[in-house]
């Protein structure tokens, strides 16, 4: 008996990783072009292998804070937004090694918020077993996109800008200062922190420059929480940047910089943000510009229809 629960578990196992292969290789280039939270997982694989100088990573904070058509005009850098939609850690991690086995960035951003989202409980152990799953089997990515690929519900319209959607909507923040300054840290989870010391050690072992850098914003933000992030930066000598401390520098206004009052930045914070580290990144890390190589013409295109649509 014990033998056929074997077989049936080796076959189940087999059967599996054989449909995640069928379904890459058939619908990668339309899942790719899909709304949804594992948008950027598929999205990354689709792009020329080894073309992305840079990846960002993190929960919906990273996907509204840097937009990479911005970076590609400006400096010619190539960016990809690996973000989620209430990314996990675990998750992150995941996803970065995935997009390691497409691309070779130079550099990682790690958009903070996540570090402090989750909690050590029964159910953060439970995700990081199913974010593991779905890292050896990339089908269960895909279930909740297949649904738009056999109905043929592609909305019409719809444009990811390597993992950044354009969200120009207004909802102004006007509860004041939230940065009060103190000496209190915010404990971050030890899973968290067992998650992004494993996402810095793979970094460090494909001699990827990390990079942590938090968004502006009232809501998820306060100085507890930059104390915490800044003690782990400093005791392994991580460049840590915290727009929140910047916001008069950015000229961030939250009466109209923000999407949903004061959660997320919309495009125009976005681009305050972006405006901000392209600088940064053209001072402090040697990435190549891309402009003017014709390998990147379809990057000029994607950029030329990115300014038609926004305005930047």
């Amino acid at each position: 008996m014990k033998k056929k629960i074997g077989i049936f578990i080796f076959i189940v196992i087999c059967s599996t990783v054989m449909l995640s292969d069928w379904i890459e290789r058939i619908y990668i280039g339309r899942l790719a072009g899909l709304p949804g939270r594992y948008n950027s997982y598929v999205g990354i694989q689709k792009e020329q292998k080894d073309s992305i100088d840079m990846l960002v990573i993190g929960d919906s904070e990273s996907m509204t804070s840097i937009s990479p058509m911005e970076l590609w005009k400006s400096a010619g850098i190539t960016s990809y937004i690996c973000g989620q939609s209430g990314q996990r850690i675990s998750e992150s991690y995941y996803m970065l090694k995935h997009a390691l086995d497409y691309q070779s960035p130079q550099v990682v951003l790690l958009e903070t918020n996540m570090l402090f989202r989750y909690t050590n409980t029964p159910d953060s152990l439970r995700s990081s077993i199913s974010d593991t799953a779905m890292y050896y089997f990339p089908v269960l990515q895909y279930h909740n996109l297949w649904k738009n690929i056999v109905n043929d519900q592609i909305p019409e319209g719809w444009q990811s800008y390597k993992g950044f959607a354009i969200r120009p909507g207004v909802a102004p923040y006007s509860k004041g200062s939230y940065m009060k300054k103190t000496k209190k840290e915010k404990e971050i989870p030890q899973i968290n922190l067992w998650y992004l010391d494993k996402i810095r050690k793979l970094c460090e072992k494909n001699k990827i420059q990390l990079l942590l850098y938090t968004s502006a914003s009232p809501v998820n933000h306060n100085y507890k929480r930059y104390n915490a992030v800044l003690k782990y930066a400093g005791k392994y000598g991580i460049p840590y940047l915290d727009f929140n401390q910047k916001l008069k520098e950015l000229g961030i206004d939250w009466k109209s910089d923000t999407l949903d009052k004061g959660d997320h930045l919309n495009l125009s914070g976005a681009h305050k943000i972006t405006d901000y580290m392209t600088t940064y990144l053209q001072e402090h890390y040697m990435l190549p510009d891309h402009r003017g190589d014709e390998k990147f013409t379809r990057w000029d295109t994607m950029a030329e229809q990115y300014t038609t649509e926004t305005g930047y």
